[in-house]
């Protein structure tokens, strides 16, 4: 439940200060980077705080009514860069991501709540 909560509180605080420059919704409430600050925030909760997600390409792509396919990366704290592919789905202002594949380290999608350590 704590994760839950911490996703609510983040997206919500992003979507606000996106301020007068916010970028239209693709999916639900959320902005590409919206999506994107959101799908970093999870990873890093599940990595820990010695990876980073910030300063790195994120891209969303939109499937069907409410999911989305997120490509990005996160960095490792031995500054190695992992490229991922995250399938999530939005439901209102609240991203949910259901799979994750990091590419040259899973053969295929995990779900998401078996990623990390």
């Amino acid at each position: 439940m704590k994760a839950f909560t911490g996703m609510i509180v983040v997206t919500t605080a992003l979507l606000a200060g996106c301020g007068g420059t916010s970028e239209p919704p693709i999916v639900g409430q959320m902005s590409e980077r919206s999506i994107c600050q959101t799908a970093g925030y999870l990873v890093r909760q599940k990595m820990g705080d010695n990876f980073s997600t910030a300063r790195v390409d994120c891209s969303v792509q939109k499937e069907g009514l409410s999911d989305v396919l997120i490509e990005s990366s996160y960095i490792t704290p031995t500054d190695i860069t992992l490229r991922y592919t995250a399938k999530g789905s939005v439901r209102g202002d609240t991203l949910h991501l259901g799979a994750i594949k990091v590419h040259g380290v899973d053969d295929d999608f995990i779900p998401f709540r078996n990623f990390g350590f």
